[in-house]
């Protein structure tokens, strides 16, 4: 099984089940969050004591409730701070969480997944270690994409690929100071374009 471990190799085990009781939690109040994927330094090998947890927020609203993104936000963003101060009052340990990405993936089940299956960011908050309910979204995935034609297939999964690659990449080489964000984005475009 996987260990996520920080830059001096220690397991991060503290902060997941940081993340695990504030999914929990903000769940019980909000069952429109179906998910939570680790995307970040966290899983990455390169997290320090002060590091955020970058997270994926994996959620099923109907596109007509214009207010879905920003009250599932704001809801989990309020809730963490509440969970943040209660532990702070305990002398318990607290840890960063930011929320980088949303999901929505209710068109999944009503047959529009193929509207979403060039989009990287969605599909690759998919991929990442989770808690909660993500296996049925990550089967609907395969099953749209064991409908195309073998080339069609693995054309979306290379860009899939390097989409993942670039921003996993990214982060880390500009963090470092190797390249400038510039510099990279070049770097990746002419890369993805290499599949």
């Amino acid at each position: 099984m996987f260990q996520p471990r920080d830059i001096e190799g220690e397991p991060v085990t503290e902060q997941i089940e940081y993340v695990r009781e504030l999914f929990e939690g903000y769940r019980k109040q909000d069952p429109r969050l179906k998910a939570l994927t680790i995307i970040g330094g966290t899983l990455k090998g390169y997290t320090k004591p002060d590091s955020d947890i970058d997270v994926a927020l994996i959620y099923d609203d109907p596109p007509e409730n214009a207010e879905t993104f920003s009250s599932t936000y704001i809801g989990f963003v309020d809730y963490k701070n509440k969970i943040m101060e209660d532990r702070q009052k305990e002398g318990l340990p607290v840890f960063k969480v930011t929320a980088e990405q949303f999901t929505n993936v209710h068109d999944f089940h009503h047959g529009k997944i193929g509207e979403h299956i060039n989009n990287g960011f969605i599909l690759g908050s998919l991929i990442f270690p989770a808690i909660g309910d993500i296996e049925p979204y990550r089967s609907l995935v395969g099953k749209e994409l064991n409908g195309y034609p073998p080339e069609k297939r693995m054309e979306l999964i290379n860009e899939m690929a390097a989409d993942l690659i670039a921003v996993q990449s990214e982060d880390k080489l500009i963090q470092r100071g190797v390249v400038s964000s510039a510099d990279y984005n070049d770097f990746a475009e002419k890369k993805k374009g290499a599949y």
